[in-house]
This record gives C-alpha cells, structure tokens and sequence, in this order.
C-alpha cells in the first residue's frame, strides 16, 4: 500500500491557497525551494503534474485541482479536529464562535443570535471584514459567519452553506420637522436633501443610492456611519435623514417620510458543513432558508 507524504500535500494547499511559492512560503515560513522540492516530490508521488507555469506565476493543472479539493477537506478536518481538542471541554460546553461582518448592524447581530443565547451556550462574537471572516470559517477558526450579502460564486467551496436569515423593507427617516419639509413631492423631494447615510460599500448604501437616482435625485451626504446606531443618533439630532428597515430600533425619536421600493436590508448566516456540529448553529440557521449563489461580487472587497 502506498502512503501519502501530508508534508508534501501540505506544501501543495499552501502554494495552491496562496496562488504561488513565494507567498506560500513567506506564510509557512519556508524557503521557497524548500516548498517548491516538497511539491515536486508530490507530483511524483502521484504520477502527474499538480502545478503549471504562467506569466503570472503558477496554475493548477485539472489534475492539481482535484488534489487541491482533497487537502481541503483533509486539512479542514484536522483544524476542526484542534478547535475541539484546543476547546478542552465537551462540544455542548463549548462557546459558539460567531464571526460578524463589520457592516451589520449591532441590533441586528444581536436578534439574530437569540436562537443561540436560548441554548444556553455562551458566544464568542469577533467582527471584521468579509474576507477576513470568510477565511476564518474555512479554517474553523469561527462556527457562523454573519453578513449582509451571499457568498459570491466563485468563493465558494464545497460544503459551504447560506442562509437569508433577515429580510426588511426600508423607509427613509428624520425628524418631524425635516419630514414636513421634504413631505411633499417624495421621492422627488429629497433631491439635495441632508442624509445620514451608511458607508459605501455595504448593501443597503448600494441599493439606497440606485433607488434614489433612478428618480434623478442626489442628496446631500452630511456624515456616514458604519454602525446604524450612530447614524440614527445623528438622525434624531437633526442633522440628516436617514435610511434603516420598520424594525424595533430604527423608530424612536424619528419619523417614516417614506418608503423606498427595492431598497431592503437582508442578514445572510454562512456555515461550512462539519463532522461535529455546534448544536446552536442549527437553531440560527433554522431562522430563514437557503439561497443560492448568486450575488453581488464585491462582498468580498
């Protein structure tokens, strides 16, 4: 029986994940003839060529590309395997880790995540990018990932699921008094009028500003907020409108001027499929149903 050498298919997944023996090297902290030898002696191994040389730097051969599917399951059970063991207790004991992306809002996290909190089990949340958080669930770093958009095609990887937890229509809020004043004539009204806007480059920015110039409108942007809390804070103070879901949050101190068709903020939960699974995953994920991969591609800017 032949064995495989995991050094050498280990140097593969590394070269293969970072797209050349460079960086790959550079991560694991090798030389890169070292990394480059150990994937020649796999390729050997295996009796056919892994990797090809581009202008760029390295491809996977279709051969190379199966081979790279097995690592990843491989290593990926071995990184789950460490969480259990590194967690020193029980999986029923152990802290759920969530990974939330720095675009959702904080109201949102925290609804949610009540299915989670009724188990009973503690949770461990970290917030960041996308990309950042995306791989962290690859490497069984996190057990759930939130966000605001679905995973784009091309990033996704077998076992990987999504669901459309959150689904809420927008309106555009203020003050009573700057509600009376753009009033009339909405939407066509808001054309220069003051907004507390969130940052671009989140879904509802994106669907917000198509709505609002198709009608040939371009307001006034007088602060931009990564979390609605503070954008709403600034709203009742006054000094803009404001777009955010009918949800318990968004009313106080504030009135609806209006609602804006097509804009809506929706909360995706991402999970990788797993040999041992958090048991407060499911109930999260039981919230909505599964999507499809279709998305926007700059979920993971």
């Amino acid at each position: 029986m032949r064995w495989l050498n995991y050094h050498h298919l280990q140097a593969f997944w590394a070269v293969a994940r970072a797209g050349g023996v460079t960086a790959a090297a550079a991560e694991q902290r090798l030389a890169p003839s070292t990394l480059s030898q150990h994937v020649k002696q796999l390729e050997d191994a295996l009796g056919a060529p892994l990797v090809r040389r581009t202008g760029r730097g390295l491809e996977l051969t279709p051969f190379g590309e199966q081979v790279q599917a097995y690592a990843e399951r491989i290593f990926q059970t071995g990184h789950e395997l460490m969480a259990v063991v590194d967690g020193g207790v029980s999986l029923g004991q152990r802290a759920l880790s969530v990974g939330a992306a720095d675009q959702v809002p904080k109201d949102t996290v925290r609804r949610v995540l009540g299915p989670a909190f009724a188990t009973g089990c503690a949770i461990h949340i970290r917030e960041g990018r996308p990309r950042a958080l995306w791989r962290a669930l690859v490497d069984h770093e996190i057990d759930l990932m939130i966000t605001d958009e679905p995973l784009p095609a091309a990033d996704r990887v077998e076992g990987a699921r999504q669901v459309r937890l959150l689904d809420e229509p927008a309106m555009v809020w203020g003050t009573a008094a700057l509600v009376a004043a753009h009033r009339a004539r909405f939407p066509d009204s808001l054309d220069g009028a003051p907004f507390v806007l969130p940052t671009r480059g989140t879904a509802i920015r994106r669907r917000f500003e198509e709505w609002i110039h198709a009608h040939g409108a371009r307001p006034r942007v007088v602060a931009e907020c990564e979390d609605r809390a503070l954008a709403l804070a600034l709203s009742r103070a006054g000094y803009g409108l404001t777009v955010a879901p009918l949800d318990a949050s968004a009313p106080a101190g504030l009135q609806v001027l209006g609602d804006a068709p097509r804009v809506r903020e929706t909360t995706w939960g991402l999970t990788l499929s797993r040999r041992v699974v958090h048991p407060a995953v499911a109930p999260v994920m039981g919230l909505g149903r599964d999507g499809g991969f279709s998305p926007p591609s700059d979920l993971l800017g």
